[in-house]
């Protein structure tokens, strides 16, 4: 489990779904989905990789990485667009 936290980008992930949080605070209430679904697409990104870490099999982490980085890509549409909406503060 302490290897986990020595992981850049176990780190990164965890600064990434605070950034998203603050950044999701900003967003008007009209857009409780997109907020819901960025939120939840940034968090999946270090728990996946959590629990690929925590595996036995190679195969079994392989398949935790790249739920995490498909949760990376997720975030991106959803990311511009929340930053390109009037009203939007964060960045």
């Amino acid at each position: 489990m302490a290897k986990l936290f020595l992981l850049e980008v176990y780190q990164r992930a965890v600064e990434w779904a605070e950034r998203i949080e603050t950044l999701c605070e900003s967003v008007s209430k009209g857009n409780h989905h997109l907020t819901d679904q960025l939120r939840r697409a940034a968090l999946s990104i270090s728990l996946n990789i959590a629990e690929g870490s925590g595996r036995w099999h190679k195969g079994d982490k392989k398949q935790f990485y790249l739920i995490a980085r498909g949760s990376a890509y997720e975030c991106v549409p959803i990311t511009i667009y929340q930053i390109k909406r009037p009203g939007t503060q964060g960045q």
